[in-house]
């Protein structure tokens, strides 16, 4: 399933961990802070990977890599595509959830879903880039050392984050 985006937000930084158990999170700095919805992404060979979104905005405000992805056969890059003129993160489609409707309000009836996507990796000393697309990147969203990758379609391709290195116990 491709994981549709609408926008951007902005986000004046993103910070990224790696230790031990985590291969990677990555969080934006988006306001305010609420409870997010998870998009709980699998791959069905190898690859897991939970996305946090904000409940109102859509805007991307984590990601975590559960189980790391099969690497990537064709070794891609996200250079090359626009350059970005300010800090900011993906908005993603919030109508993937089922959200319950009523006159008064309205709120997700569930808050986190799961998905299938092929996922891949590719991983450099510094540098992590998981992809969730085979399609070129078209557009760059970046915050501090994360960007992220949005096809010329509107879709997620991918989110790489640089100058990591592992932390101790």
């Amino acid at each position: 399933m491709a994981i549709r985006l609408l926008a951007s937000a902005p986000s004046p930084a993103a910070k990224v961990a790696v230790d031990p158990w985590i291969p990677l999170s990555v969080v934006w700095d988006v306001e305010p802070d609420v409870s997010p919805l998870y998009l709980f992404v699998r791959d069905p060979d190898q690859g897991y990977v939970e996305l946090k979104v904000h409940p109102e905005s859509g805007a991307l405000v984590g990601a975590v890599i559960i189980d790391l992805p099969r690497p990537d056969e064709h070794l891609r890059r996200l250079r090359g595509a626009s350059t970005p003129q300010r800090s900011e993160t993906a908005v993603l489609d919030l109508e993937i959830w089922p959200w319950k409707e009523t006159p008064d309000y309205r709120e997700p009836a569930r808050r986190d879903i799961d998905v299938e996507c092929p996922l891949s990796l590719t991983a450099a000393s510094d540098q992590m880039t998981i992809w969730f697309s085979s399609l070129p990147v078209a557009q760059v969203l970046k915050a501090g050392p994360v960007e992220v990758g949005v096809s010329m379609e509107g879709e997620l391709v991918a989110v790489m984050a640089s100058g990591l290195a592992v932390v101790a116990e």
